[in-house]
């Protein structure tokens, strides 16, 4: 751990922080105030030094936020998706008015679970579906190329490595489902 900031609020109180995303020398931060960006270059133990994204639609709790394709991702539920390429959002025109559960990001995709239903975002900008009969309660989504990893609450992790979907069934120390799952260099974590 190299730093740690707290107390970020617009005041130097205590916020909720529920995800963070690196682009470049900035990290994005999903807050209940809305989105707070800093860069590493600034003294990000200094509160007044982050920007904050807390006006208008922004004015809510952010709960997932994930870079793909060299844009800030965020989700705000019963609105939409946002983009943030260039220092402003944008919203996106799909996936609207729905409650998202996950934002992954990989190499090749943006894994999105919104009402229990998983998309794939294409650095193209299609959108499709990951669909499987083992999917019931989808948690949280890795999707690359070809092959998608998925925890599920129903059938724990689910993947088509092999061209079709099978589950396996993870034995925690305390308890049997998966609640995060992170790729990084080829192996699942």
């Amino acid at each position: 751990i190299k730093e740690t900031w707290r107390d970020l609020g617009d005041s130097g109180q205590r916020i909720s922080i529920y995800e963070s995303a690196v682009l470049g020398d900035s990290i994005f931060l999903a807050t209940e105030k809305g989105i707070l960006a800093g860069n590493f270059n600034d003294n990000l133990l200094d509160f007044s030094r982050w920007k904050r994204n807390d006006e208008n639609e922004f004015n809510t709790v952010i709960q997932h936020v994930a870079v793909f394709n060299n844009s800030v991702f965020a989700t705000i539920n019963n609105d939409g998706i946002y983009t943030n390429e260039t220092g402003s959002w944008t919203k996106e025109g799909f996936l609207q008015d729905v409650v998202f559960q996950s934002l992954q990001s990989s190499v090749s995709h943006l894994a999105i679970i919104s009402n229990n239903q998983i998309w794939k975002l294409a650095s193209s900008g299609e959108l499709t579906t990951v669909s499987s009969p083992l999917i019931t309660m989808p948690q949280v989504a890795i999707a690359d190329n070809t092959t998608f990893w998925i925890g599920d609450g129903g059938n724990g992790l689910i993947s088509n490595t092999n061209g079709q979907s099978v589950n396996y069934l993870p034995n925690g120390p305390t308890f049997l489902q998966a609640t995060r799952l992170t790729f990084h260099e080829k192996k699942l974590y």
